[in-house]
């Protein structure tokens, strides 16, 4: 079975649930940055709050970063050691 192709701006989706109360939506790389920087800061996650809306992304995009190399260097998941 062939796998997926999954475009780096939805693994920023998948990543921002960790740090926001909301997904960003499919769309948010169409957006203007001020519109993106408001809706990551209205929905920071509570331990986020306080932080930069810079640190915020930061995190989004080391998460997204750290998947895309899981997809590009591994082709399954063991649960053996």
């Amino acid at each position: 079975m062939a796998k997926e192709k999954v475009a780096y701006n939805h693994l920023m989706v998948l990543a921002s649930g960790e740090y926001l109360t909301e997904y960003l939506p499919d769309n948010w790389h169409e957006w203007s940055e001020k519109k993106a920087d408001k809706f990551v800061e209205e929905h920071a996650w509570e331990p986020f709050e306080f932080w930069t809306v810079d640190d915020v992304w930061g995190q989004i995009s080391q998460m997204a970063n750290l998947m895309q190399k899981c997809i590009e260097n591994y082709s399954e998941v063991t649960y053996e050691g």
